[in-house]
């Protein structure tokens, strides 16, 4: 048995489907004890509070707002502070547990204090998941400039998170590559491949789902005949928020028969699109804010294809994690990205979906209308996709590789 610290940002025990959830949930199924920390802002008005699920216990501090749509300053104060307060939280209540590994997703990038109070004290083995390559990809959306103070001051925090982890695990083999190009002074063999992963839901629950397809389908008003594009997710700068505006315009102007469009979401842009998509007046484009999984999960299941979006500007290889949703219930996947990441590669290799550039309107409508008129195509997808989940990007997959890293540590 190890005992496990796992630092992050977001963590609810019943969200299942969830990248951190279900590692944990494995980690736990090993035999191992796992103790999560997390924080929780000032916005919600909930106090402090620990948890215990058998072996998972965790842990809630209260901190600043971070998230959404918060003021600047306020959201920089409390990025730079959480790496204390996840430090203060371990002493407080856990600070007599020799932690064997701790785990750290990004973001935030400030887990700093923190990790040098276990590794000092324990020799804790730190992995670092690294899902968000911060400040870099705030310089990519004009939201603070490269050299700038801001830009300089994370830069030297990422810096020491990357000499104290152990091991960064990284969501693609281009983001392997991009790590090691932008910082040549880090060691090849602190980095390593570790996709996003979940557990995939039974073949069971799947077609108990596509079961109530119609009913569910009539409960949002949406045509039994249709073929559903859905987007479910945060909405914000990261998206090409303008891009999806631009595209939900010519739709409503040149319908697509039996073209239907489902967005589900919360976000910095959430009001921006959700007014843009009321003014288009259209009944096959629909807009409904974030619900809870279990009804998110209903109206996923009958959907047909799932929609990606990143804003072309980035210059680091994101790899959405909601693709895994769609994979999980077999749909083909529609993509409109940069064209840096290899986000790109892993639909067109695998024949998942169909690809473009973020931007490209005409390529994105022949991509829509050859996912409405294609039905074997689509459905093909939607099998590849479903078997790639299973086969290449599970939780399991990603507890196997940080397990490796740990047995075979210098």
């Amino acid at each position: 048995m190890r005992r496990i610290l796992f630092l992050t940002s977001v963590y609810d025990f019943h969200d299942k489907g969830n990248l951190n959830v279900d590692l944990i949930d494995v980690i736990v199924k090993h035999g191992n004890e796992v103790t999560v920390i997390t924080p929780k802002e000032r916005k919600y008005k909930l106090n402090e509070r620990v948890e215990n699920h058998g072996h998972i216990t965790t842990l809630q501090f209260k901190c600043l707002n971070f998230r959404g749509k918060v003021n600047v300053i306020e959201k920089g104060i409390s990025t730079l502070f959480l790496g204390h307060q996840y430090k203060h939280a371990v002493k407080k209540y856990f600070g007599e547990i020799p932690f064997d590994i701790v785990i750290y997703t990004t973001l935030p990038i400030t887990y700093l204090p923190v990790l040098k109070f276990v590794k000092e004290k324990y020799g804790t083995y730190c992995y670092l998941q690294h899902k968000d390559f911060f400040p870099q990809s705030a310089v990519d959306l004009e939201i603070i400039k490269k050299g700038s103070i801001v830009y300089c001051l994370f830069k030297r925090i990422e810096r020491k998170l990357f000499l104290i982890s152990d091991k960064i695990g990284l969501m693609s083999p281009k983001n392997v590559e991009y790590i090691l190009r932008e910082n040549p002074w880090l060691e090849k063999e602190k980095t390593e491949y570790c996709p996003n992963g979940i557990n995939p839901t039974s073949d069971e629950k799947i077609a108990s789902l596509r079961r109530n397809k119609m009913a569910i389908r009539n409960k949002y008003r949406i045509p039994n005949d249709a073929v559903v594009f859905i987007y479910g997710g945060n909405i914000s700068r990261a998206q090409g928020v303008e891009f999806i505006k631009k595209m939900l315009t010519i739709l409503s102007d040149n319908a697509i028969k039996r073209a239907y469009f489902l967005l589900i979401g919360s976000g910095n842009e959430y009001d921006s699109l959700k007014n843009h998509i009321d003014s288009l007046d259209c009944s096959f484009i629909k807009m409904l804010s974030s619900m809870p999984k279990n009804e998110f999960d209903e109206i996923l299941s009958t959907a047909d294809v799932g929609m990606v979006f990143l804003d072309q500007r980035f210059t680091i290889a994101n790899i959405p994690s909601r693709t895994l949703s769609h994979m999980d219930m077999g749909q083909a996947i529609i993509a409109a990205t940069d064209d840096f990441t290899d986000y790109r590669e892993l639909i067109e290799n695998n024949e998942l979906g169909l690809w473009c550039l973020n931007g490209d309107e005409d390529a994105m409508l022949n991509n829509i209308n050859k996912m409405v008129l294609d039905d074997i195509f689509r459905e093909k997808c939607g099998q590849n996709a479903r078997n790639y989940l299973v086969n290449h990007s599970t939780a399991e997959i990603a507890y196997s590789i940080i397990e490796r890293s740990y047995s075979i540590r210098r």
